[in-house]
């Protein structure tokens, strides 16, 4: 048996590679075999012995460095052997996205936002590229000709964008998962629905009433370290609590959270100097960790009610104190039912959990019981007791051990 071996750079691409053989060929690529086969389908495998000569071919889609190897060999006499590869001029793409937040597998684009950006990266031989957006809300009812969105090519060649306006879907009033596809067109000039239109790669995502800030991190050569327990009653389970920061008041940090029985939950402390406001029911039920939002200036809380319409629910942050204004409807229903069944989620991602106040300390919480809530903040790593730039260390224990959820 012979063996060849080689590496070589592909340009993203689709190709064919040809085998003229007496007797058997294999084709490996990256170690894993690829099959070839006799395009008439007369023929039998290529890894096989031949009364004469055989043509077989294996279609493939490459891009970047791979290693070709070609094994070969001859059960008798007349040895024959003749492989290449060409190049396609069939249109072809890497994939496909939003420009928008991805957390948990999926994209998440905020309601404030009226358009989002879609985007096919490594586009080849493609005259023009359209993103097809609808909303999973009741189908694709909101799917015409006008939201079939042209992409435009950009300055490297292969990547192309287009844009989506919310206002063309139902007047910006759905919610939840919307699919958008790429397709790939051979002339710009070509109609939305031609035959000859090829798909790409799906950018969907999923329109959310709001999103959090991203969590904070340590700064390098750091940890986090257990500075205090919230106390509170041992054994009440309860949601991952969320953590946001207010200026309010000289500087507060907000944990929000759900007991078992569904009531809101909320704590306060003053980064200067301890508790300021224990944990306080604030009326209010949710079915879910609450999420902690920043519109402008104004904090936020939005929670997925028990209510049968199963509406999601707002509060703003109005002062120290634990002071949050009275509960008012979005209007907007976080299980929105899909076509295929399940739901659209309509809230996205809760939290944050670790936030940054503005004199450099990072705070984290975590925890779901009263007993095992948390907040911790960065020390050094060979610090093993409270963080070096904890400022919460000497709040009195007894203070932070209420019963306030028996």
């Amino acid at each position: 048996m012979l063996i060849w071996r080689g590496s070589f750079d592909f340009t993203a691409g689709s190709y064919v590679f040809h085998a003229f053989s007496n007797d058997g060929v294999r084709l490996y690529i990256d170690g894993v075999e690829k099959t070839l086969t006799d395009p008439s389908g007369v023929y039998p495998i290529a890894w096989s012995n031949h009364p004469g000569v055989q043509y077989d071919t294996a279609s493939l889609s490459l891009s970047g460095r791979h290693d070709i190897r070609i094994d070969y060999y001859e059960d008798q006499s007349n040895a024959r052997l003749k492989f290449w590869v060409d190049k396609t001029g069939g249109m072809s793409c890497t994939e496909a996205h939003p420009n928008a937040t991805f957390a948990g597998g999926k994209y998440y684009v905020p309601a404030s936002q009226s358009t989002v950006q879609v985007i096919a990266t490594g586009v080849q031989n493609a005259g023009g590229v359209r993103f097809p957006t609808w909303s999973l809300k009741n189908g694709q009812d909101d799917l015409s000709p006008s939201n079939w969105y042209d992409a435009a090519r950009q300055v490297d060649g292969t990547t192309w964008t287009g844009t989506v306006n919310f206002s063309n879907h139902n007047s910006g009033n759905d919610y939840g998962a919307y699919g958008s596809h790429a397709y790939l067109y051979e002339n710009a000039a070509d109609p939305y629905d031609a035959a000859d239109k090829q798909f790409c790669d799906a950018a969907d995502f999923y329109r959310v009433i709001a999103l959090p800030a991203s969590d904070a991190a340590c700064p390098l050569g750091k940890n986090f370290t257990v500075i205090n327990i919230m106390g509170g009653s041992a054994g009440v389970a309860l949601s991952p609590p969320s953590l946001e920061y207010s200026s309010l008041g000289g500087g507060r940090l907000i944990i929000a959270t759900r007991r078992t029985n569904n009531q809101i939950w909320v704590k306060e402390i003053d980064t200067a100097g301890g508790v300021l406001a224990d944990w306080r029911y604030i009326n209010g039920t949710t079915i879910d960790s609450p999420k902690l939002v920043y519109e402008g200036s104004n904090l936020a809380m939005y929670v997925k009610g028990t209510d049968a319409g199963k509406l999601i629910w707002k509060s703003t942050y109005t002062g120290a104190g634990n002071n949050w204004s009275g509960w008012t409807s979005t209007g907007i229903s976080y299980d929105i039912p899909e076509p295929s069944g399940g739901f659209t989620d309509a809230f996205g991602p809760a939290g944050p959990t670790a936030v940054q106040v503005p004199l450099g300390e990072v705070y984290r919480v975590r925890g779901t019981s009263p007993s095992s809530v948390e907040v911790n903040t960065c020390g050094a790593v060979s610090d093993a007791g409270n963080g070096a730039q904890c400022v919460l260390v000497n709040v009195p224990s007894a203070v932070e051990t209420s019963g306030v959820f028996d």
